[in-house]
């Protein structure tokens, strides 16, 4: 079975969000209308950077309008969505990270043939560099992102979404009925397509979309309107309320989108007014038609008329869109009216009318029955984005060293009045007040205050440099005690070395006065540096990368050395106030001069701690020259409960057993040669448990237990469950398998046991004379149903951390995924198979039950925010390794869905109840002893 729309997965490239939201997408939509003065045709109506120019008789087609309508909303420029559009062209759309969006975007957008990307038969060598290597589906599935909707996949500008459940602002791309024309007397048979965004949806008692409306440049079906919702009106393709037509030429009357940014259920006149297209294998005559808002007869084109939706090529919901809930609908449910939500750059909103004429003696007058007062309704900010999460924690550095004056308050509190105070700061301060809006990240803005963060979190480094340039009497003036902090003190010292370097003594240690200042200590060091003879070893340099961070996260030492301690290992102990908190909290290793160790932070230190590493072994002592400053306590709950909800925060991170270029191929148990034993079918038991092992060592904010690893391993530390197999069983060749029982199966009671005594005990592993792992206390696990019913259990033992849920149907031989919250009478769900998904979706597999008329099952191609589904910034690269954030693997499920998933339930085992995890950090455990 080849790879579906669904099955795609984006690019290397990080992702992009629409800032503005919906509300910027529909601005858009509303000012390319107010250009398509000559309709549909085949050109753009704006320059698109440099690969595109504007119409000079105002037409455009369909995919040109959508392909605009994104790069005009990736343009980094702000805007005010309160208002209508007004930046002008040439737009410069860029992505990932600000990389100038290209003619090649625009050219897959428009599918071109594949022959337009090739250099003789191979691929282009730019297309290839910039894309084919870029793309590691591009070359299996290139149909399918050589399209309006896989388009915008490529690039990670959004997230397949399977048609039933498309919404409004979705990218939308489908291939229409096929027609039979005569080509040289022949009949032959021709296929056009078609893109657009979605407009409406009307949902089935399922809740399933069944039919839906959409927006584009529609053309060549009864006239040539142009940019409209596909409307039927008397015959036209245009609706005469919204467009005036002279002369070919269309002029609007009034705005034909923006209704629908304060109320979503504007512009209702649509509905009767505007077709309706029923999804490929949907009938007109099963779609509830009393359910149209009042509608009696909505106008659907389905596969008995002439025009129809033949085949949906795919659906992509665009990152920051959030689209409103659908409000026709068959399911008996009803949608909220929220206006839509915005983001992060400036909201819609309703601005009270100004009453002239001064006073007119009427302010007690009763308002009139047929003049109801309307209520104002304020859009609700939508979750923090990544980049936001980025801009706060810029801030927090920036502060804590500072470099501003303006507290940005709680990190968590994404852009409240704090934070802006304290944008506001550093763009009058460091951008001389040059910005669109001051108290606003602009693109240009984060760049700089990003940057700006990086060179502020060097304070300990500066601090340490001048000083010793001071003790050298390099400069006159000696920097401040406090070694994260710009003080009065180091700001003086600063200007006096920029002065003595000719730089602009503006006392800020930005980037040339961090450079000038590590040319000035080498230069120190090469003069102080012994002769070569005497070879002796030495720290020159020893300093905390961050310097500051809360209790039971990690921090990082650095060090630069003398060429004699090349090749050695120098143990690194923790001390406050020369109290040892950890005897050995790692081995520093130098090579080439320098070495770099990341160290747990102990938990149970309070905030202000200042943290000291010191070196003391092989005739060489060094330590810090400033110290790690705990700004946070740490600990907390391990689940998050609020009324009769519990979910885990952070959120649980998947490690998928099928990863295809990681451990999915490798074999799992059994002997080392023969039929393949592998992780991809064999692996949802032990995937399971190092899900959970892997969240309380990285992720756990209560505390933190080392992951299991044997000393001197060969697995690669990023293969969880194969490594946390070798530290279990660690003779095993090739490492990284597990047990096997008599039946060749899996032993994962015995993984169960093992991981459960492990976390119980914080890193004891058992063994026996032959050295092989002993389950003597084995993990809590549950086979019938308790009398409170399974989801109540689940809450329970949820308290103590990530649970084992052991399914049978829809999986025909049995799976097993991991709980992570019950919210509401919804499970929370990392399923490390995607079998879940599979089964809603009906994708065929003969070991899985086609589940897909079964409603209540959300993942996370459909609502991150909603299944909980961890940011990009939860893993330490900032982006998901591998397929650990395929957002099908996410889940929530409710109703008929989880009734029959719960009655078909297996077992369920927990790893830590009842006494839970024995949270902290030791300097004895976490590793496992070498073999004896």
């Amino acid at each position: 079975m080849g790879i579906s729309f669904t099955d795609l997965q984006p690019g290397q490239f990080a992702a992009t969000s629409i800032e503005g939201g919906l509300p910027k997408l529909v601005r858009i939509w509303e000012d390319l209308r107010r250009l398509n003065k000559g309709g549909y045709g085949g050109a753009v109506l704006v320059q698109l950077g440099d690969f595109t120019k504007a119409s000079a008789e105002g037409v455009t087609s369909c995919s040109p309008f959508t392909c605009t309508a994104i790069c005009m909303a990736l343009d980094p420029r702000s805007v005010d969505v309160g208002q209508p559009y007004t930046l002008a062209a040439p737009y410069k759309p860029a992505f990932d990270g600000g990389r100038p969006v290209d003619h090649y975007f625009y050219d897959l957008h428009n599918g071109y043939p594949r022959s337009h990307y090739l250099a003789g038969k191979r691929w282009s060598a730019d297309f290839k560099k910039g894309y084919v290597d870029k793309i590691p589906q591009l070359e299996s599935a290139f149909s399918l992102f050589n399209s309006a909707a896989g388009s915008v996949v490529a690039l990670n500008l959004g997230t397949p979404v399977d048609p039933k459940a498309m919404r409004r602002g979705d990218v939308l791309g489908w291939d229409w009925n096929p027609k039979k024309v005569i080509v040289k007397g022949k009949e032959q048979e021709i296929v056009h397509g078609h893109a657009a965004f979605c407009w409406n949806v009307h949902l089935d008692k399922d809740g399933d979309v069944d039919c839906f409306q959409f927006l584009t440049s529609n053309g060549g079906y009864k006239g040539d309107v142009g940019i409209s919702v596909c409307t039927y009106y008397g015959g036209n393709t245009y609706d005469p309320e919204y467009l005036k037509v002279d002369g070919g030429k269309y002029t609007k009357k009034k705005d034909l989108f923006t209704g629908i940014i304060d109320d979503p259920q504007g512009h209702s006149d649509y509905i009767s007014r505007a077709v309706w297209f029923a999804l490929p294998g949907v009938k007109a005559r099963d779609i509830d038609t009393n359910s149209f808002g009042g509608v009696k007869n909505p106008v659907i084109f389905d596969s008995k008329g002439k025009l129809y939706v033949n085949h949906m090529v795919g659906v992509t919901r665009l990152n920051g869109i959030q689209p409103p809930d659908p409000y026709l609908r068959a399911d008996g449910k009803k949608g909220e009216n929220k206006p839509a939500q915005s983001g992060p750059v400036g909201k819609a909103t309703s601005k009270p009318v100004e009453v002239k004429g001064g006073d007119s003696g009427k302010k007690d007058e009763p308002q009139k029955k047929d003049e109801p007062q309307k209520k104002v309704e304020k859009a609700e900010p939508g979750p923090p984005q990544d980049f936001q999460k980025d801009v706060e924690g810029a801030l927090q550095i920036l502060w804590n060293a500072r470099w501003i004056k303006s507290n940005p308050g709680d990190s968590s509190s994404v852009n409240d009045k704090e934070s802006q105070a304290a944008i506001k700061d550093y763009q009058q301060k460091f951008m001389n007040g040059k910005a669109p809006h001051l108290g606003h990240a602009d693109t240009e803005t984060r760049r700089r205050l990003l940057r700006a963060a990086g060179f502020a979190a060097s304070m300990p480094i500066v601090n340490v440099s001048l000083r010793v340039l001071h003790e050298q009497k390099l400069i006159s003036t000696a920097p401040g005690d406090n070694p994260i902090q710009l003080d009065d003190a180091t700001r003086a010292s600063v200007k006096d070395f920029q002065r003595k370097k000719g730089l602009d003594p503006d006392g800020i240690p930005g980037q040339m006065t961090q450079a000038k200042l590590a040319e000035a200590i080498r230069g120190l060091e090469k003069a102080n540096q012994p002769p070569p003879a005497k070879k002796e070893a030495a720290i020159q340099l020893f300093y905390w990368v961050p310097n500051n961070g809360a209790a039971g996260q990690r921090g990082t030492v650095k060090a630069t050395t003398t060429a004699a301690c090349n090749g050695k290992s120098f143990p690194v102990g923790l001390f406050a106030t020369d109290k040892v908190l950890v005897e050995n909290a790692g081995t520093l290793n130098i090579a080439d001069g320098k070495g770099s160790l990341d160290v747990a932070i102990p938990l149970g230190l309070a905030k202000g701690t200042l943290l000291e590493a010191r070196i003391d072994a092989n005739g060489v002592s060094a330590k810090t020259k400033s110290p790690f400053q705990i700004v946070d306590a740490g600990g907390g709950p391990i689940a998050v409960v609020k009324g009769a909800d519990i979910y885990l925060d952070p959120p649980v991170r998947n490690l998928p057993q099928w990863d295809p270029d990681r451990w999915g191929p490798t074999r799992i148990g059994g002997p080392k040669t023969g039929p393949m034993k592998d992780w991809k079918n064999n692996g949802c038991n032990a995937s399971s448990a190092a899900i959970i092992l892997r969240w309380f060592a990285e992720d756990c904010k209560a505390g933190r237990i080392p992951f299991p690893t044997k000393p001197g391993g060969e697995v690669d530390k990023t293969w969880y469950g194969p490594r946390m197999a070798e530290a279990f069983w660690r003779e095993e060749d090739p490492p990284g398998k597990v047990e096997l029982i008599e039946a060749k199966t899996i032993n994962f009671r015995k993984i169960y046991g093992l991981a459960s005594h492990y976390l119980k005990t914080a890193g004891e592993i058992e063994r026996d004379a032959k050295d092989q792992p002993v389950d003597n206390h084995h993990a809590y696990y549950v086979t019938s149903e308790p009398k409170k019913g399974w989801l109540e259990l689940i809450k329970e033992l949820l308290k103590t951390g990530p649970c084992i849920v052991g399914i049978g149907a829809p999986a025909k031989q049995g799976h097993f995924v991991v709980a992570q919250g019950v919210i509401g009478d919804a499970l929370l769900v990392v399923d490390p198979g995607n079998v879940l998904y599979q089964s809603a979706h009906g994708m065929g597999k003969s070991y899985i039950l086609d589940w897909s008329n079964r409603g209540g099952f959300v993942d996370g191609t459909q609502d991150r925010d909603k299944v909980r589904m961890p940011p990009a910034s939860h893993w330490p690269s900032g982006k998901a390794p591998g397929q650990e954030g395929d957002a099908r693997a996410y889940n929530i499920v409710s109703g008929q869905f989880l009734k029959e998933l719960l009655a078909n339930l297996i077992s369920v085992t927990s790893l830590t109840n009842p006494e839970g995890a024995k949270l902290g950090t030791r300097s004895t455990r976490g590793t496992i002893p070498p073999s004896r």
